[in-house]
């Protein structure tokens, strides 16, 4: 036999006469001694104190004995049949005989729900040899600690059977008792202890919701290029881990009426397309429900209501134009206006040409939707010009004007 110690615990390893290598056990503990009696292996372990009994020809591994110290660190057989364990942490030696103790009680580590829960039933898989018995008695608290008070008493104790119900009040933390009694040569034995319990239903939180519009790859390369579809995105979540469905909806301004855009998302975002609404000042409202997880009129309802969101898909207006021509050049007046965001910027270019030179507006900054603009376009040649005018709005929505002049002959 030979034993190694991974990152998933600790390990012993059978190498037959052909060379041939197999896992015989492994656990979550340190390893101190191994000893051969009857066809078992009986291993002595660190950190909880455990002596294993591994059955080779079985595939078992059972916990056999636990002691109060907290390491086993040797194991000796006697000619009896009784093994000898030696302790470190409170240093001592044990004696582990042949045969079952008559009576032996477990107590199992607290239990916790999570939430407040009702306990259905207990199930068991074991051995319970003829003869033999093993008893259940359950309690339970809302304070984890084992010493503290508040735990309700210990039920009466009931003969196990492989579906047991638990009778102890509802509450976050259990735990159950284990009273063995043997008979002769036969004792009971527990390889798996399963609780059923019902939280009761948390309604879902909604932690963020956010409504962005989206950009475009020509908004992203940084060009002027307007979108019409708002981001819409939140997070959810459910204590209960239920499935959930989403509703969104939207109203005009702060106090309309809420009207549906869509119902029975799964997942957390969804695209507005707001060329179907009028530009102007929105609320986007996310409705989370559990109900399709839980039975009927238990389901539970959150919602959250998102800032307000602009909705601007139209350009603005170049109005009150006019050109002065002045020797070769031309003064340019006019108002550029936007009925729901500022206007950004303003720029013009001369006889179709694709450069465009941007300008300011009188007051030096481009920051309202009404603008007033005056500027010159100089060095023009001699003859007919068409000024074009482009008015760009904070959403990227452009509106374009035309302006013709004519520049004399010298």
């Amino acid at each position: 036999m030979e034993q190694s110690i991974t990152a998933a615990g600790s390990a012993i390893y059978r190498v037959d006469p052909e060379g041939f290598v197999r896992e015989m056990f492994r656990q979550q503990v340190t390893l101190y001694g191994m000893i051969e009696l009857d066809g078992k292996l009986f291993a002595a372990t660190g950190s909880i104190g455990i002596v294993y009994s591994i059955d080779q020809s079985a595939e078992e591994t059972t916990a056999i004995a636990r002691t109060d110290a907290t390491e086993v660190t040797a194991l000796l057989k006697a000619k009896d049949g009784a093994i000898y364990l030696g302790t470190s942490g409170t240093g001592g030696v044990a004696r582990l005989s042949p045969g079952f103790a008559k009576e032996g009680v477990f107590t199992s580590p607290v239990l916790d729900a999570t939430q407040i829960s009702r306990f259905g039933k207990l199930e068991m898989h074991g051995t319970l040899p003829k003869g033999s018995s093993l008893k259940i008695s359950t309690r339970s608290s809302n304070l984890a600690a084992e010493d503290e008070a508040g735990w309700s008493p210990w039920t009466d104790a009931v003969a196990a059977t492989q579906f047991s119900p638990v009778t102890s009040p509802s509450a976050r933390f259990l735990q159950y008792r284990l009273t063995f009694v043997a008979s002769g040569d036969a004792t009971p034995s527990v390889s798996e202890v399963k609780i059923a319990y019902q939280q009761p239903n948390q309604a879902p939180t909604i932690k963020s919701l956010i409504a962005v519009a989206k950009l475009s790859e020509a908004a992203l390369a940084g060009a002027s290029e307007p979108n019409s579809v708002v981001t819409v995105a939140w997070e959810a979540e459910d204590l209960n881990t239920d499935r959930l469905q989403h509703t969104l909806w939207m109203r005009t301004g702060t106090v309309g009426p809420w009207v549906q855009l869509k119902d029975k998302l799964t997942e957390g975002t969804y695209e507005w397309e707001t060329r179907n609404v009028a530009d102007g000042s929105y609320q986007l409202k996310v409705e989370t429900s559990d109900a399709s997880a839980n039975p009927s009129g238990e389901g539970r309802t959150t919602s959250r209501v998102s800032e307000q969101v602009i909705v601007d898909n139209t350009p603005p207006q170049v109005g009150d134009l006019k050109a002065t021509v002045d020797g070769n050049g031309a003064t340019i007046d006019l108002r550029a206006a936007d009925q729901t965001t500022s206007v950004a910027n303003l720029e013009y270019s001369v006889d179709s040409s694709t450069d465009w030179q941007s300008v300011l507006p009188l007051d030096k900054i481009a920051d309202s939707p009404d603008e007033a603009y005056r500027f010159s376009v100089p060095d023009l040649a001699a003859g007919a010009h068409q000024i074009t005018l482009r008015a760009v709005d904070a959403r990227g929505n452009a509106g374009y004007q035309n302006v013709s002049v004519t520049i004399a002959a010298k």
